[in-house]
């Protein structure tokens, strides 16, 4: 146990990304917010992988309402050029004097052209909105797919940032075994997607597509993803 005053702040992910996709109840940040007020800590919020349009929102924050003290965001921001960035409440971003915080390689001119370039791309031509609307669709057929597989235990996420996650009992939601897992992975790149694994058990297919995805294309990976845990699944209980 740490004791209170010896914690500076809570980082946290707005949704977990290599963890699983996990999206919080509802409540979790109201109760987070207010024990950090509570105790005097800095609620520091990561939205590399969810910021900037991936949930359906320019940033998850908004989905739960929460607005932290410092956030950081990365990734996306650089459309394919290494970038990253922090944002801070006033008292805080003040507190920094000229010269007490620098990067070997911060304040790269063509990285940050190229981050000017995607985000206001991302803004302007609503591609937030575009994921909010392509994730209620994927989410959908995703949970239909659920209702008829006796290995998919769960289907969550917002936006384009969707997990899949797998299991051996939908009762007992017992992780399935990472052989089948692969081999779920395995056929899908020999059709020609690439899935993301994660989750703690390795059991949770992440599919997160780029925002300016075609509809054309969304429907022929959700297609390849049902035919390959269906033939995994018949394997299975063959």
């Amino acid at each position: 146990t740490i004791p209170s005053n010896d914690v500076a702040g809570i980082i946290v992910e707005p949704i977990q990304g290599e963890a699983g996709i996990i999206v919080p109840p509802r409540n979790y940040f109201n109760k987070l917010t207010e024990l950090c007020k509570q105790e005097g800590w800095l609620l520091i919020v990561d939205e590399i992988w969810t910021g900037l349009g991936r949930t359906g929102k320019i940033w998850a924050s908004e989905h739960f309402h929460l607005q932290p003290d410092i956030m950081t965001f990365a990734k996306s921001c650089g459309g394919g050029l290494p970038l990253g960035g922090i944002i801070a409440k006033s008292e805080i971003a003040n507190s920094w004097e000229p010269g007490r915080h620098g990067s070997t390689f911060g304040g790269n001119p063509v990285a940050c052209a190229a981050g000017i370039a995607t985000i206001k791309t991302i803004i302007e031509k609503d591609l937030h909105v575009r994921a909010a609307k392509l994730g209620e669709y994927t989410l959908k057929r995703l949970k239909e797919l659920q209702e008829k597989s006796s290995i998919i235990g769960e289907v969550r996420g917002k936006g384009l940032m969707i997990g899949i996650e797998l299991v051996k009992n939908k009762e007992s939601k017992e992780p399935l075994p990472k052989k089948h897992f692969i081999k779920i992975l395995s056929l899908a790149l020999k059709r020609g997607l690439i899935l993301l694994s994660g989750g703690i058990y390795f059991n949770v297919l992440r599919i997160a597509p780029p925002l300016i995805i075609s509809q054309e294309n969304l429907n022929i990976g959700l297609s390849i993803i049902e035919e390959v845990i269906k033939k995994v699944e018949n394997e299975i209980t063959s």
